[in-house]
């Protein structure tokens, strides 16, 4: 009896050491992880599950909204390998967190960029299509889609066939749909569907164009491209693994790009929607723009994302005593309250405002700061009142009530860059706008080197926030203010008349566009 037991481990113990030896691995798998976005998931499980039967490793798939990616790409836990869904969001995002990388296939698969819409007119390139009204474009955070305009409008203008002005110009009609979207507008499904009920022609992918005709059999939904050509999603993967883990992701990743060439492969692209690397097997020929100067593309999208974005900013205004000092036919304060006010009134619905004030002990002993409206959209309505008129009451009120004491700059500045830092949207550009006409003097408070230091351990590249300085009259301690601004890659500027306070808002917003 003892001896039959014995044989029956034996038995399942040498079964259970073949099958670990049997896949060449010698029971040495590893696991890879692997990251791209919520369109491209299914897809990458599909590969890496043929990939992992051919391979000694196993993959865990992430579906990572793309305005994730960069927190993804740092720290201690950061993916192995990436799939992105274009080279110039790749590189973007690579400068942005300051990594190494090495690609692994410069593309997996491809998508062209189309118009999609029920009644479409031709377009010559996609200057032409930036100026359709109404046209619906997404964040160029969350897609490569809500790029695509202004790199094939960047192409379009290298070869005449547009001008500099007029893609400015053209970037500038498509922000101001952009950003007065409504709540729930501002994704993929919910630009289809509104193409699809309404004469609003929106930009997408063509997987994204089929992926919604699948599920909405009774679809009035055509799409075309300009007839110059159009840009498309080429879905690089690269290498984002550590130095320890580089050996193991360049070799998983091969496995990877290896299962995505076999038929078997190739079946699971093109079913979902996705062209092979060389545009074949899904739709008709689609021509293709062939431009790639990457400083005119990262300049015309750094200033596409800078407007096309939705901002999210607090502003710290200073209400110490010198803010009564007359200035002009006014005095600092009222200058600030007007220039604040008329600011207030530039952005679209989507932009997200607050308001800080502070001097000393304007929150309570030892606390400088004081908030008088959170940040919020500037559509919302949760308090009964629209929230862009609430900041534009409370400022006004402040710059005019609650003067008075000295001003408690460090400790403030520290205050509210910890405050949007842990308040962080990924979907939005963050920043800080602190104005004063004086400098610190809180003797309680920390110093100049030690603010520097610790905003400076704050900022993080894959979550950033700017600091923007506005020191009001030559008063403002301009060295420590461009100092603050400096540490976290912000700006300054300095009021010296009542005319540049208003002027300044304007400055600013040419500077975004250049």
């Amino acid at each position: 009896m003892l001896a039959g037991l014995a044989l029956v481990v034996i038995l399942i113990s040498g079964a259970i050491v073949w099958s670990t030896l049997a896949d060449g691995c010698g029971g040495n798998r590893k696991t890879v992880s692997v990251m791209t976005d919520s369109d491209m998931a299914g897809v990458v499980k599909d590969l890496a599950g043929q990939a992992s039967d051919n391979s000694c490793y196993d993959y865990r798939v992430s579906a990572t909204p793309n305005i994730e990616a960069p927190s993804k790409l740092t720290g201690n836990s950061r993916t192995d390998l990436w799939l992105a869904d274009s080279p110039t969001r790749a590189r973007r995002v690579i400068q942005q967190v300051r990594l190494q990388t090495d690609y692994v296939s410069k593309s997996l698969a491809s998508s062209p960029v189309m118009v999609v819409g029920t009644t479409l007119r031709e377009s010559k390139t996609w200057v032409d299509v930036m100026r359709i009204e109404n046209l619906q474009v997404g964040n160029p955070l969350e897609s490569a889609t809500g790029d695509a305009p202004i790199v094939g409008g960047v192409a379009s203008v290298a070869t005449g066939q547009a001008s500099p002005t007029g893609l400015k110009q053209a970037m500038v009609t498509m922000v101001t749909t952009r950003l007065n979207l409504a709540p729930g507008q501002d994704t993929d499904e919910a630009r289809l569907k509104l193409a699809d009920s309404s004469v609003t022609p929106v930009v997408a992918s063509e997987q994204q164009y089929l992926a919604y005709l699948r599920t909405h059999k009774t679809s009035k939904l055509t799409a075309q491209t300009p007839r110059a050509g159009t840009v498309a999603l080429t879905y690089p993967l690269l290498n984002t693994a550590d130095s320890g883990r580089k050996d193991i992701a360049a070799k998983a990743g091969a496995a990877l790009v290896a299962a995505a060439a076999t038929d078997k492969g190739r079946k699971a692209i093109n079913d979902a929607g996705y062209r092979n690397p060389d545009g074949s097997g899904v739709g008709d020929d689609v021509p293709l723009l062939k431009y790639d100067d990457e400083t005119q593309i990262d300049k015309a999208l750094a200033s596409w994302q800078t407007i096309g974005v939705p901002t999210r900013t607090l502003q710290v205004l200073d209400t110490s005593g010198s803010m009564r000092t007359p200035a002009g036919n006014s005095t600092r304060a009222q200058l600030l309250a007007d220039a604040t006010v008329e600011g207030i009134k530039l952005p679209g619905r989507n932009a997200q405002i607050g308001t800080w004030i502070f001097g000393i002990d304007k929150g309570g002993k030892g606390q400088d700061w004081r908030e008088i409206t959170p940040v919020k959209r500037l559509d919302d309505m949760s308090t009964g009142t629209l929230h862009r008129d609430l900041v534009t009451r409370t400022t006004l009120a402040a710059l005019k009530n609650d003067l008075g004491g000295g001003t408690g700059l460090y400790d403030s500045t520290l205050a509210a860059y910890k405050h949007m830092v842990d308040t962080y949207d990924p979907a939005a550009t963050n920043a800080i706008v602190i104005a004063t006409d004086g400098r610190n003097e809180d003797a309680q408070s920390i110093t100049l080197d030690d603010l520097i230091g610790q905003l400076k351990a704050l900022y993080d590249p894959a979550r950033p926030v700017q600091i923007l300085t506005l020191g009001l009259t030559d008063d403002a301690d301009a060295d420590a203010l461009k100092k603050i601004a400096d540490a976290v890659g912000g700006v300054t500027y300095i009021a010296r008349t009542p005319s540049d306070i208003k002027n300044i808002f304007t400055s600013e917003r040419i500077r975004m566009m250049d």
